[in-house]
């Protein structure tokens, strides 16, 4: 995902010709989270171009202005940079990423329109919750390497890399409810190689379910598992069940849920009722579901829906 201008994320601190330390940014009340939108009259595009920026003011000016935006309020503050022996230019001594990327899960993509859902959740970042400016963004095929195992008060990973062109699309929203837009080609998952149906939320129900991820390499896999508690309202971030791993193979190679697995579909009684979004940090092996039916509306899916009320839908999952 790329951001509007440059999020700060940490300090840096400069080492100055006398050998002390010092961070002007942080000096001049920039913190992590806050977006750097312009150098001088400059918009900011990319860390790289920020960096080249400041050098370039710096060798010009004393004190240059910046553009910033913080927990929704915008204004400008002014930062001296310091000449940086180690590096040969200007610096301001901060730690800033222009983009987030990661390992996940694609729920479903519907056939026809080639529109997709997946992960269940927001991608956020250190920062405030509302410091992400989400500009645009793109998914891509991955190849899961290896498996960080999950314990109790340690969250597993799913370690691997971004490779291959069987999966490619351009990601337009990035809600509560997962990161919704168009794949660029069909895909698909051959134990369910017909679309299936989605389960509106008031048919998801306690019991076993299934569960369809990636643990090793690209090949998806089916594990079993327990919805143990459907919310008769979800909550706001889109938590709309508790579930279980019931599996013991899942339990054995991954300890339970594990990050990566965001967006594996869940699906029950043939139907695709939600994804996996959350671990519980204390019990890997429980964990939070979405409705698929919320995903379908943030993917424009459910065209005129005001409400959660029946209605069937076919995805490819």
């Amino acid at each position: 995902l790329n951001s509007e201008g440059v999020m700060v994320v940490g300090y840096s601190q400069i080492t100055l010709q006398d050998g002390s330390k010092a961070s002007p940014g942080k000096d001049a009340g920039l913190k992590p989270g806050a977006i750097i939108l312009k150098v001088e009259d400059t918009a900011v595009q990319s860390d790289t171009q920020l960096s080249y920026l400041i050098d370039q003011e710096a060798r010009r000016k004393k004190q240059i202005r910046l553009k910033i935006k913080y927990r929704g309020k915008v204004s400008e503050v002014k930062v001296k940079p310091q000449f940086c022996g180690e590096t040969g230019r200007y610096r301001i001594g901060l730690l800033v990423r222009d983009a987030a990327a990661g390992v996940g899960t694609l729920t479903f993509v519907e056939p026809k329109t080639k529109k997709f859902g997946a992960l269940g959740h927001m991608i956020t970042t250190s920062g405030p919750e509302d410091s992400w400016d989400f500009q645009d963004g793109r998914v891509v095929s991955a190849v899961v390497q290896a498996i960080q195992k999950g314990e109790r008060g340690k969250i597993g990973e799913k370690i691997g890399f971004f490779g291959g062109n069987d999966i490619s699309g351009k990601i337009n929203k990035n809600t509560a409810y997962g990161i919704f837009g168009r794949l660029q080609q069909q895909v698909t998952n051959p134990l369910f190689p017909e679309p299936i149906s989605v389960a509106m939320s008031h048919q998801v129900k306690e019991g076993p379910a299934t569960i369809l991820t990636v643990i090793n390499n690209r090949t998806i896999e089916a594990f079993k598992v327990k919805i143990e508690t459907v919310f008769s309202r979800p909550r706001a971030d889109g938590k709309s069940m508790i579930i279980r791993v019931t599996d013991p193979d899942l339990l054995r190679r991954t300890g339970g849920i594990i990050q990566g697995m965001s967006g594996s579909p869940i699906i029950q009684e043939g139907k695709l009722v939600g994804a996996v979004t959350h671990v519980l940090v204390n019990d890997p092996s429980q964990g939070y579901g979405v409705f698929a039916e919320m995903m379908l509306e943030e993917a424009g899916l459910l065209p005129g829906r005001t409400s959660m009320i029946p209605l069937e839908e076919r995805l490819a999952v």
